[in-house]
């Protein structure tokens, strides 16, 4: 015959053994490092973007203007977010997702390139300009280029896809050219007693390794395939630049920055102006009075105005544990809604429950964290004594449609 107190231990080590009892213990110990109060955390962890979704920046009525950001190292190919955490959004891959959802729009009748770049590789920047003078030749629409901070090497390249160009008046742009960065450790291996063991099927198959010094074959080598991609670059300018004529961009291509007025006076830009200023200029040259300014952005990404960026946020590291555990997790907020059960809110949206609560907003308990970002969770009604139900999250709150019927929750069970 088997003890009570047997039998109980036995309950509890098959319960302590289980997957839902290790997510409880994972789940206090986040909330043992929270502090009181409202936290919102924005974080995307894993998975493929969102979809994009329009967002009106500027203006109220007429025809849509696109703004295509061109932000950061202009590259082909996603790089890892912070601390090994989901992707950065390549700019090629972006660029042209951006352009084929404009594609089905016949409300954009112009494109705003707002440039803030230092440039990036070869081919990811000839990509972008080639996918911007694709479209325009396509929807026959004018292309203006806004250049913010820095317009550099590959972010001018890019811009040469419009057809006219306005810098900030702090703008520094031009860098027109192609560089190969390099450098030699041979010297200091000697001092260290290492040896370079490298084997090689060809002469040249380590042409530019830093562990031995380059040979003279092998630098002019590699200043001849510089030298044609930097001949691509000048072709590109002067189709870009067409009054300049070839000589002349050759003369301003020595890698060189510019300032606004420099690059202005050289004729590299046509204006100096802020961003309202190019898009008055987008606006007439499509002969457009009023227009809405829209970007494309996915979930998370902030458009509040004409200057906010794409960027996703990464995890931000603050004085304490609290800080550092917010930044690892999905944001949502935890309210009370008229009992002392709370209720998850994903985002800034709250549920319908919440919204007929005045005390919802204003009396806001300790974050209570969850590590499935995937679902929401609602009750029957605020005053419910039903435990809440996980709904799977939608890409808006229409989630929370499914908890207004008994019968429909039941259905959306997982």
């Amino acid at each position: 015959m088997r003890s009570p107190l047997g039998g109980g231990v036995a309950r509890a080590t098959r319960r302590r053994g289980s997957p839902r009892s290790w997510f409880h213990a994972a789940l206090f110990g986040v909330v043992g490092l929270a502090l009181t109060g409202c936290i919102q955390i924005a974080l995307p962890i894993g998975g493929g973007p969102t979809p994009l979704q329009e967002s009106v920046v500027y203006g109220e009525r007429g025809p849509k203007v696109l703004m295509l950001e061109i932000a950061g190292p202009i590259r082909d190919s996603d790089e890892p977010g912070s601390f090994g955490l989901g992707t950065r959004e390549g700019t090629v891959a972006r660029v042209r997702a951006e352009l084929d959802l404009a594609r089905k729009d016949d409300a954009v009748k112009a494109v705003l390139l707002r440039i803030d770049s230092p440039g990036g590789t070869v081919t990811a920047s000839d990509i972008v300009y080639h996918e911007i003078l694709r479209f325009k030749e396509e929807r026959k629409i004018p292309v203006v280029a806004q250049l913010m901070g820095v317009a550099a090497s590959g972010g001018y390249y890019v811009a040469m896809s419009a057809d006219a160009i306005w810098a900030n008046p702090t703008t520094l742009t031009g860098s027109i050219g192609v560089i190969f960065a390099g450098v030699n450790v041979s010297g200091l291996m000697d001092k260290l007693g290492i040896a370079d063991q490298t084997l090689v099927s060809g002469d040249r198959k380590d042409t530019g390794s830093p562990l031995r010094p380059m040979r003279p074959d092998e630098r002019a080598q590699l200043q001849g395939v510089l030298d044609q991609l930097h001949a691509r670059f000048e072709s590109v300018v002067a189709q870009g630049r067409p009054t300049l004529g070839a000589d002349r961009v050759r003369a301003l291509s020595d890698g060189r920055i510019y300032t606004a007025e420099q690059a202005r006076d050289a004729g590299l830009v046509d204006a100096i102006g802020y961003l309202p200023d190019g898009i008055a200029e987008t606006k007439r040259r499509a002969g457009l009075t009023d227009a809405r300014v829209i970007v494309y952005r996915r979930a998370r990404e902030s458009s509040d105005n004409i200057y906010s960026q794409a960027s996703l946020p990464t995890p931000q590291v603050g004085s304490g544990a609290a800080e550092l555990a917010a930044s690892l997790l999905p944001a949502h907020r935890s309210c009370t809604c008229g009992g002392p059960r709370p209720r998850r809110v994903v985002g800034d949206t709250l549920t319908d429950q919440c919204r007929s609560e005045s005390a919802c907003l204003a009396n806001c308990t300790p974050l209570v964290p969850l590590f499935s970002s995937g679902f929401k969770s609602c009750g029957s009604s605020a005053t419910s004594k039903r435990p809440p139900v996980r709904v799977r999250e939608l890409e808006d709150a229409s989630a929370w449609q499914l908890c207004r019927g008994r019968d429909q929750r039941n259905q959306s069970l997982t």
